[in-house]
């Protein structure tokens, strides 16, 4: 992790501390939050960055079992829960 010195006016840290304090958060997270946020508005679509390896690693081979056909009928799916709970 790195460390980053920003300067702000009486107003910008008047609102970051704000937002602190509404949020409960850290001023670090509040502008990682806010990097996030402005990265998205400017279409970043990479969904990598929202995700830990693992979550990646599950979404990947869910992708791969939909290519390979391994997958369940929404009908079927609904059909089981019924009869398991009895709905």
């Amino acid at each position: 992790m790195g460390a980053v010195a920003i300067e702000l006016d009486e107003d910008q840290l008047a609102r970051l501390e704000r937002v602190c304090s509404k949020t409960g958060v850290d001023t670090s997270v509040a502008i990682a939050d806010a990097l996030t946020i402005y990265e998205d508005a400017l279409g970043d679509d990479d969904y990598r960055r929202h995700f830990s390896t693992e979550q990646i690693a599950a979404i990947e081979a869910g992708i791969e079992d939909i290519k390979h056909g391994r997958t369940i009928p929404h009908a079927k799916v609904f059909a089981d829960l019924r009869a398991k709970h009895g709905w």
